[in-house]
C-alpha cells in the first residue's frame, strides 16, 4: 500500500485527469483532508476513474449537470460519491459493447454494416451460372 501521501497525491491526478479539472493540493489543507477521509470510506482510485466516466457521459447525454464533477460533490462530498458509484456500477454492467473502428468508420461516412446474409462471394452470385443452359439464358436477359 502506498504512504498516504503518496496516495492522495495519485487519487488527485486521477481526479485532474478525469475530470479535467486543475486545482492545487499541496498546501490546500482540506483538500488533503477530504482525500484522506474518502480513502477511509474505502474507495479506490478504480471507484473514482468509473464515477468521471460515468458523469461524463451523464453530462454529454444532458442528464447531469458539469458542476458534478467539482471536487466538492465528488470527493467532499463521499455519500454523493457513493450514490454515484453505485449509478456507475450499473452503468458499466448495462452498457454496449464498445463498437469497432470498422462500424465508426463506416458509420462517419453514413453507412452501416452490410447485412450478413446478403452478403455475397463472387462465385456465390454467379453460382446460378453453372451450365450452359443458364448461361444462355442470362446472356438473352441481358441482351448481350
Amino acid at each position: 500500500m502506498q504512504a498516504p501521501n503518496a496516495t492522495i497525491a495519485s487519487l488527485h491526478a486521477t481526479y485532474e485527469r478525469e475530470s479535467g479539472e486543475r486545482l492545487r493540493l499541496n498546501g490546500i489543507y482540506y483538500r488533503e483532508q477530504a482525500w484522506l477521509i474518502w480513502v477511509q470510506q474505502g474507495f479506490t482510485e478504480a471507484d473514482l476513474t468509473l464515477v468521471i466516466r460515468y458523469l461524463k457521459e451523464m453530462i454529454r447525454k444532458d442528464r447531469r449537470r458539469p458542476e458534478s464533477l467539482k471536487f466538492s460533490n465528488l470527493v467532499e462530498s463521499w455519500d454523493r460519491f457513493e450514490e454515484d458509484l453505485s449509478l456507475a456500477r450499473g452503468w458499466s454492467r448495462n452498457r454496449p459493447p464498445a463498437k469497432s473502428a470498422r462500424q465508426d468508420a463506416l458509420r462517419a461516412i453514413g453507412r452501416s454494416e452490410p447485412e450478413p446474409d446478403r452478403v455475397k462471394t463472387a462465385g456465390q452470385a454467379l453460382g446460378r451460372l453453372v451450365n450452359k443452359e443458364d448461361w444462355d439464358k442470362w446472356h438473352k436477359e441481358e441482351g448481350l
